[in-house]
């Protein structure tokens, strides 16, 4: 369903020199597969998004349904199939708009309902997940974040899209808010063949929520694969991490790179994680690991995993 192979992609500073955002970025998403992608804050998880929501130009190859997404013409079909949820609700509703003229405007403009029709299958949804449809009436500094949240969803599966891109849509919500959206999403995904990339650097919620999970570091795949079977020293690392934060485990003593070995190239030649790697062999120093398959659904980039 969405095809990502070579995706590049550089800001320029001030200074006349490239800040590179994506490197080499390869993902696959299937239909009806909702994929977990984690990754440290400023890895290029957020500018992915831009990309796949045709706000950037980019490098590399992008396809969509069978179709590059550079020769898509119909963007308001395109934007009907491929939805995004932001981080933030609050941030995507001017502060002195009504509710409903927000939610139903998606379903007109898109989809070419009447005001009705959008109305109606808006409150049959909000109904359905526990969300009375007199929110609608307020503003959104009138409900909470998980509300809002959740409509957001809302408003976005109501369109019936192929794709939606929600990008660290919890990070900001309660544990509640947090289970009832993932809850909706996921029952979504069972009774339909949406696809849905969950962008997130909480590691926990990513592996138990999402069936297969794609590990981003410095613009690129690290690896994609089934949840359960991940093993990128990378992915280790955030594991231990995790632990170390819930105290159950003691930190790591650190690692300054390559231990004994000095590094014959420019790291940027070679794989990202190199230099707070604690698995690193000679062919790590001279070489740069390409993703290659484990399986028919794994993938990865790393000599020693």
């Amino acid at each position: 369903m969405l095809t990502i192979e070579h995706l590049a992609l550089s800001y320029l500073l001030p200074t006349g020199k490239e800040l590179p955002a994506l490197q080499d970025f390869n993902l696959t998403i299937n239909p009806g597969q909702m994929l977990g992608l984690v990754g440290e804050s400023g890895c290029g998880k957020t500018t992915l998004c831009h990309v796949l929501t045709k706000s950037l130009p980019y490098h590399g190859s992008i396809t969509f349904e069978g179709t590059e997404l550079k020769a898509l013409t119909d963007t308001k079909a395109y934007y009907a199939q491929v939805q995004y949820i932001f981080q933030d609700p609050k941030s995507t509703v001017p502060p002195h708009m009504n509710l409903e003229h927000w939610a139903l405007a998606p379903l007109k403009n898109l989809k070419g309902m009447s005001p009705r029709q959008a109305q109606s299958l808006i409150q049959r949804l909000m109904t359905e997940v526990g969300l009375d449809p007199e929110l609608l009436t307020r503003k959104p500094s009138e409900v909470s974040l998980g509300q809002l949240q959740r409509l957001s969803l809302i408003k976005s599966l109501a369109l019936e899209p192929k794709l939606l891109l929600c990008d660290e849509i919890t990070s900001a919500l309660d544990p509640k808010s947090t289970q009832l959206c993932l809850e909706l999403l996921t029952d979504y995904v069972r009774r339909t063949e949406l696809s849905v990339l969950f962008i997130t650097h909480d590691l926990n919620t990513a592996l138990t929520w999402c069936p297969h999970v794609a590990v981003m570091f410095k613009g690129q795949i690290l690896e994609q694969g089934p949840a359960a079977e991940l093993k990128h020293p990378y992915l280790q690392s955030l594991k231990h991490a995790a632990q170390v934060l819930a105290g159950l485990q003691a930190p790591a003593p650190p690692v300054n790179g390559a231990p004994t070995v000095t590094c014959p190239m420019k790291q940027e030649r070679l794989c990202p994680w190199l230099m707070r790697c604690s698995k690193v062999q000679d062919q790590c120093l001279t070489q740069k690991p390409k993703l290659r398959p484990l399986s028919s659904e794994h993938q990865i980039c790393c000599h020693v995993a």
